[in-house]
């Protein structure tokens, strides 16, 4: 018996904090929501490559690979994909107003929903001038959440930091 799998439609997709070229990156996980999850746009924000870690060690897993390929084919046949360069990923943002493949890379976007709201993912520069991507979380929405370990990790350790400061 063959069964077919549902493939959800979505106006929008945020995803972030992917870490492509880590050991600890869930690459068949986020394939999987790929290929059952459909948008009109495509907002790949901070951190999908992990330039950082790539520069101390080589790690690329083929499904890593495959997800390359897959956000490719999503650009190419019609999704808008939209990749807003975090810092672990931040060589990309040499590239900022080019398209790769159909891809485009900007430093800031501003999404408007269906209801007229204005979302923004904007590069703020502090510091250094180290480049540091700052998005609401909220607004990302719970579909990023099913992607990413690391994004929860991260939001479990700012909840505790959050916790000991409110004692």
């Amino acid at each position: 018996m063959n069964t077919v799998a549902a493939v959800n439609h979505y106006r929008s997709i945020w995803i972030s904090d992917i870490h492509l070229g880590t050991r600890g990156c869930k690459a068949e996980f986020l394939l999987d929501f790929l290929k059952h999850n459909e948008s009109d746009y495509l907002y790949l924000v901070g951190d999908i490559i992990d330039c950082w870690r790539l520069r101390r060690a080589w790690y690329w897993h083929q499904a890593h690979n495959d997800v390359v390929q897959k956000l490719l084919r999503k650009a190419r046949k019609g999704t808008h994909v939209v990749y807003v360069p975090g810092n672990h990923d931040e060589p990309l943002r040499d590239y900022t107003e080019m398209q790769f493949g159909g891809v485009t890379i900007l430093e800031e976007t501003i999404h408007v929903t269906a209801d007229g709201r204005r979302l923004g993912q904007k590069c703020y520069r502090a510091g250094l001038e180290t480049p540091a991507v700052c998005v609401k979380r909220n607004d990302l929405g719970d579909l990023s959440r099913l992607c990413c370990r690391p994004l929860r990790t991260c939001q479990r350790r700012k909840a505790k930091r959050q916790a000991k400061k409110n004692e």
